[in-house]
């Protein structure tokens, strides 16, 4: 039995500038990623899946089109609703961390639930448990520029997981990383995937396409699907 949709868009086209001289980003993208799902985004600079990514996390609107997420069409709500549905149903990472320099990595990783409202005590605590789960919880109280790329890029995957979102959207989450903290990365995403959280993976690091489920390539502002398999054998 196929799992229901938690993605879903039809016929998205983005640009950016003027009608008289605009740069189309996206051009008539559709796609359908299920709720559990493994999904890697690849193409070369410039192609769109950063820009993608950012409309499937509700950082970015679209020219026309439709996208639902969960059971909300995207096109039709308020921004205060689009900041509820970021902060409670997905999780960012980002290739250059993304983390609030002056927080200390607890005040980092409790950040999404501070936005909610939710007591620091009770956040800390959360985040705590998320410290110790990724062998973190001798630096809750440093502060990120001390910290390795490698031990950043875990601090931020906690905070992508704090809420308990959804889906989790990462954008080059490896491309600031050496080889092994890489491996760690895609070991982790391993793990929180086999916990039933849907992932969206914007990449040019083959090796983690290939662990995902399902690859939209992504070039000139299209979109076609490939198999991981088909990956492994082109390259």
């Amino acid at each position: 039995m196929s799992k229901p949709a938690l993605i879903s868009c039809q016929h998205l086209s983005k640009s950016y500038g003027h009608s008289t001289n605009a740069s189309v980003i996206l051009r008539d993208i559709t796609l359908t990623i299920e709720e559990g799902c493994y999904v890697a985004l690849m193409g070369p600079s410039g192609s769109g899946k950063s820009t993608l990514l950012n409309i499937l996390g509700c950082l970015d609107d679209f020219d026309s089109g439709s996208y639902h997420l969960l059971n909300y069409a995207i096109e039709q709500q308020s921004l205060n609703l689009l900041s509820q549905i970021r902060c409670r149903h997905i999780g960012f990472i980002f290739q250059d961390y993304g983390l609030v320099n002056e927080y200390s990595v607890l005040d980092n990783i409790s950040l999404p639930l501070y936005l909610q409202g939710i007591a620091k005590t009770r956040a800390n605590a959360k985040a705590l448990v998320l410290l110790k789960r990724f062998t973190l919880q001798d630096h809750a109280d440093k502060y990120p520029l001390t910290l390795s790329g490698g031990q950043q890029q875990r601090v931020a995957i906690c905070r992508a997981l704090i809420s308990q979102p959804k889906v989790i959207l990462a954008d080059e989450p490896t491309g600031n990383l050496d080889q092994q903290s890489g491996q760690q990365v895609l070991e982790l995403f391993d793990e929180i995937h086999q916990q039933g959280v849907t992932l969206v993976v914007a990449t040019h690091d083959t090796t983690l396409a290939t662990r995902a489920q399902k690859i939209f390539h992504i070039e000139d502002g299209k979109i076609q699907t490939m198999a991981p398999k088909e990956m492994e054998t082109d390259v």
